[in-house]
């Protein structure tokens, strides 16, 4: 046969796999017959998954390149000036197309169409497929224009593989969707894709073309090229680091049947209290895997962090938690992201302005006015079950988890509360870390003892020995209450302090033994204060010296840019670089703190007292001192094996206090001078 069809599979054992293996068959069963004089190649790709995409899993991609193929179409079809032309059959040549395939398996009772939308049947809740197609095909558009450089046109389908032709046709009239039954020829899904895709009727001419790419982009719509790009989840995952592969281990390996946790959840409020490094966001992970994985259920993580977001969304990727709408995942948002798409659902209205205190000031109204709605039965069940439908994929989730809880205020607290019930909740109490305020959230407040479940956790199971004792000795000499218990198991751990610029000759070194403790150039995290982050366009913000460091062989991803930051890297060749602000609930085997005496001088700087009862004894010096520290303590817990402190000013405050720890540890610390 004269085209060639070729089929990749991710995961030979699923369904979607069995679903392109058919159409495999189809494909070559029907060209056969019809494409006689007719070249070029159709590839089939299943299980596909975009790195380093929100919206990640695809069932199948359908891409094909021909030439002198042709075959009776009946479509419109515009000419050069873009005048559409009658629906008629006309002889059409299919030079190239690309598609995206959601393949489900639910029968005809499992689906039902509301509007221009297909509903399928999850756990007795109708979750939108249409949606989710739609999301599918511009994950892809985006994907394939980061890698290759431009996007073809894509087109997106939902193949019900058990609903015939007859049911598709009584499910929905309009035969100018996108609903393609179990038994289907090329010429239908050709002839299905020119209602998302005008073909093109050149002047005097009775045929019409089918393109995906425009002529300045066919010499680079090569097959071979495109198949390479969706390798990069593979070649990531078999790359990367040792850190990365036991992170996945511990979230995806071990069921919580016989732990103390899974009695409680989802019939009480479940906490986990602790401080940095005690493994609450790990425990979370792995709570969520466990729901998801185990026993079926949709789980949402949230949390502040844009950068945890990212970080944990990699994660996910590379452990395989698909994130479907009819299926089971785990996901993470933001909380305002959440919380946003929740005023949408409910008919409440957009927050218009996206930074600054005004935008704050809107959310916080706009919560507030959801919570008293509520209360007032203004909106009742029938309309939280009604968004859960609509909304189903954004909102629609069996358990919340939420990471650093003791920052979410009261209204925040209740709203949750009172959409999803505090017995589908889980919440990691970072106890004293507080970001937004000063003012540590009670989450057990107005709840009976005998409904929520409370363990704390005070071994360090992030960071090794003489990193804990540091982050203790430097909590002591700070003057705060902070002790967490080291693991003896995870002997070992080293810091460095250095009051020079950091510069090549550091990082080479502390990369290669990164490098050689088997993990990867993305396992080692560089943080940077305020103060070395170029704002001057708020539109590229982004770190000072990065062409410097570019310019010394220090590759980065930069997190300071604002455009990427929602993004995770997708190379293994890059560290991280974050703000301080963004660290909390990272972590690298290497974590460099730059110019950290700055961050001392930023909090110092931007303090607000405001004072509460459970400070009320504290004059305001040490309100100040307890806050600055604390905002210290983050990035110190952030390293597992290396700590890498850089000073802008020896004769600081923070030089001090870590000259004092230094006397405490002279064995553990190396002064570089």
């Amino acid at each position: 046969m004269a085209i060639t069809i070729k089929i990749k599979s991710n995961n030979e054992a699923s369904s979607e796999s069995t679903a392109a293996r058919q159409l495999k068959e189809q494909l070559e069963k029907e060209l056969s017959a019809s494409s006689r004089y007719a070249t070029g190649e159709i590839l089939i790709i299943s299980n596909v998954t975009l790195f380093g995409q929100e919206t990640k899993d695809i069932d199948i991609v359908l891409i094909g390149k021909l030439q002198n193929f042709k075959q009776q179409i009946t479509s419109t079809a515009t000419d050069r000036n873009h005048t559409q032309l009658p629906e008629v059959k006309r002889e059409s040549y299919i030079n190239s197309f690309c598609y995206v395939i959601e393949v489900k398996e639910h029968s005809h009772s499992g689906v039902k169409q509301d509007g221009l939308n297909l509903l399928v049947k999850y756990n007795d809740k109708w979750c939108d497929a249409t949606t989710q197609s739609e999301k599918q095909k511009y994950a892809l558009i985006n994907y394939l224009n980061e890698h290759l450089g431009f996007t073809p046109t894509i087109c997106n389908f939902i193949w019900l593989r058990n609903i015939s032709f007859h049911e598709l046709v009584q499910l929905n009239q309009n035969h100018k969707d996108n609903l393609l039954p179990k038994s289907f020829s090329f010429v239908d899904i050709i002839t299905k894709s020119t209602y998302q895709s005008i073909p093109y009727k050149p002047d005097n001419q009775s045929y019409c073309i089918i393109n995906c790419v425009n002529k300045y982009n066919e010499e680079s719509f090569v097959l071979s090229e495109i198949q390479r790009v969706f390798n990069l989840f593979s070649e990531v995952r078999q790359a990367s680091g040792e850190l990365t592969r036991k992170k996945i281990e511990q979230i995806t390996n071990a069921t919580l049947d016989n732990q103390q946790y899974a009695q409680n959840i989802g019939n009480k409020l479940t906490i986990i209290a602790g401080r940095a490094g005690t493994g609450k966001t790990v425990r979370l992970l792995r709570i969520a895997c466990d729901l998801a994985v185990n026993k079926g259920y949709r789980s949402l993580i949230l949390t502040y962090n844009h950068a945890l977001v990212s970080d944990i969304r990699r994660v996910l990727a590379l452990a395989g938690i698909p994130d479907g709408v009819d299926n089971y995942t785990v996901q993470i948002s933001t909380l305002h992201k959440f919380f946003f798409q929740i005023f949408r659902g409910l008919g409440l209205g957009e927050v218009v302005v996206d930074n600054g205190a005004d935008y704050n000031e809107q959310f916080q109204n706009k919560m507030a006015e959801m919570l008293d709605y509520l209360n007032q039965n203004l909106i009742n069940d029938k309309d939280i079950q009604e968004m859960m439908t609509k909304e189903h994929e954004a909102v629609g989730w069996d358990y919340i988890l939420i990471d650093e809880a003791q920052d979410w205020n009261d209204v925040e607290k209740n709203v949750l509360f009172r959409i999803f019930g505090h017995e589908k909740i889980v919440v990691a109490d970072g106890v004293d870390q507080f970001i937004r305020g000063s003012q540590k959230q009670n989450w057990t407040r107005g709840i009976q003892p005998n409904c929520f479940h409370k363990k704390t956790e005070t071994k360090g199971l992030r960071q090794k020995y003489n990193l804990v004792n540091f982050v203790n000795n430097f909590a002591e000499v700070s003057g705060l209450n902070w002790n967490v218990t080291p693991d003896r198991n995870l002997y070992g751990g080293r810091i460095i302090i250095t009051d020079k610029p950091y510069d090549f000759s550091l990082h080479k070194k502390i990369l290669s033994d990164c490098l050689a403790d088997k993990n990867s150039a993305y396992d080692m995290l560089l943080l940077t204060p305020p103060q070395l982050v170029d704002k001057t366009n708020p539109n590229n913000i982004h770190f000072k010296y990065f062409e410097e460091y570019q310019n010394q062989g220090i590759k980065l991803y930069d997190g300071t840019n604002n455009s990427i930051r929602t993004q995770y890297p997708t190379k293994l060749d890059l560290c991280r670089l974050f703000q301080y602000d963004s660290c909390r609930g990272l972590e690298g085997w290497t974590a460099v703190c730059l110019d950290f005496d700055q961050l001392f001088k930023y909090k110092m700087d931007t303090f607000v007292d405001t004072p509460n009862d459970e400070l009320a004894l504290e004059t305001p010096e040490e309100r100040v001192n307890r806050y600055v520290t604390l905002w210290a303590l983050m990035p110190l817990t952030r390293a597992i094996d290396t700590l890498v402190i850089t000073l802008s000013d020896s004769n600081s405050e923070m030089a001090r206090r870590l000259k004092e720890v230094g006397k405490k540890m002279p064995d553990a610390i190396e002064w570089i001078g």
